[in-house]
């Protein structure tokens, strides 16, 4: 998937680059847009599990999310 994503990120970028005057490309945009597709289809594909976790797995986010939001927390 994530290389699906990249192709076509990679197609909208080099058509603002060449044909779309006033837009700008950038790799940014490229990896900002091929990460967050990724992350989306990844999302999807385990969207059963992770509405419905199992006690393991139910730790394990909960964690994850404490150790977020004491990054964020800890960032500000």
């Amino acid at each position: 998937m994530a290389l699906v994503a990249f192709l076509v990120s990679a197609c909208v970028e080099t058509a603002q680059l060449a044909w779309l005057p006033g837009r700008d490309a950038s790799l940014s945009d490229l990896l900002t847009n091929t990460g967050g597709a990724t992350l989306t289809a990844w999302l999807v594909a385990h969207r059963a599990a992770l509405l419905r976790p199992g006690p393991a797995l139910a730790r394990r986010l909960a964690l994850g999310w404490l150790a977020l939001v004491v990054l964020v927390l800890g960032g500000t």
